[in-house]
């Protein structure tokens, strides 16, 4: 016999982020499309130099805000 009893919850998620999440899949998706198309000539040196510029763009834009956030 149990003396507390667990109370059942409702796990459905909310409708809204169901949504949002799927907005933010199609558009990772359509991005990744485009992309792809744009890049579809590049030789596997060009492909290795855009990947470098991007992660060093990004990268360095999220440093930027980490350093902004703390200071």
């Amino acid at each position: 016999m149990r003396i507390f009893r667990r109370k059942q919850r409702d796990y459905s998620p909310n409708p809204l982020a169901a949504k949002a999440i799927s907005r933010l899949s199609e558009l990772q998706s359509n991005t990744a499309d485009w992309l792809n198309s744009r890049t579809i000539q590049f030789n596997r040196r060009q492909q290795v130099l855009f990947l470098v510029i991007i992660c060093l763009l990004f990268g360095g834009g999220s440093l930027y805000l980490i350093c902004k956030a703390i200071l």
